[in-house]
């Protein structure tokens, strides 16, 4: 970037100093990031939304309430940025470790939700189906949630921090007997859910 900002000056006969290059930059990757929301939100995502709706194809309309592709394309938007940063802002620089920081937690978050809602889309399309009543499978997706927001929690907490994610994974067995107690009654039904259906001891009707 600052080989690019050497040739604008060059070119133009001017000097550019360091807070004037800073808000170009940022000013760059705001109006990038608006661009892209615009584009995805207000014409990929409606025009989606619009054919959804109007079509009767079940799994479209699922999706589109679950809004998977709306936290998918606010991922997206956090990985530009991560980019953008990485591209426009030189390494080590307080600006490049804020706005990269901030990015892959937005991305981190957003891909979590992501994950959730595509979780969401599976379990509603299984439930229209009988053999699916017999099978646990609310209980299971939210033990897969429960387990992947504290991954995603844990290493969300080691970018900010600055450590491994393995030193705070490393500490868990410690938080074990407390996180049993507050997750008890999910676990319990989650177990219980697995038996039954394993076993065919519970039927509608």
């Amino acid at each position: 970037m600052q080989d690019l900002i050497s040739q604008v000056e060059d070119l133009a006969g001017i000097e550019i100093d360091h807070t004037t290059s800073m808000v170009m930059i940022f000013g760059i990757i705001f109006l990038t990031a608006v661009v892209v929301h615009i584009i995805l939100h207000w014409v990929v995502l409606r025009t989606f939304e619009k054919r959804a709706i109007a079509s009767s194809r079940l799994w479209l309309q699922i999706i589109t309430q679950n809004k998977l592709f709306h936290r998918l394309a606010f991922t997206l938007q956090g990985i530009i940025v991560n980019i953008q940063a990485v591209f426009w802002l030189q390494k080590g620089t307080e600006a490049a470790d804020i706005l990269t920081t901030c990015a892959q937690l937005w991305i981190m978050m957003y891909a979590l939700l992501s994950v959730f809602s595509l979780l969401d889309v599976i379990l509603n399309l299984a439930q229209k189906f009988p053999a699916a009543s017999q099978l646990p499978l609310k209980g299971i997706f939210q033990g897969i949630k429960l387990i992947g927001a504290i991954l995603v929690g844990i290493l969300m907490i080691s970018l900010l921090i600055g450590q491994s994610p393995a030193i705070l994974i490393s500490g868990l067995g410690a938080m074990a007997a407390v996180l049993m107690l507050v997750f008890k009654d999910p676990i319990l039904g989650l177990v219980a859910g697995i038996q039954l259906s394993a076993n065919d001891m519970l039927k509608l009707g």
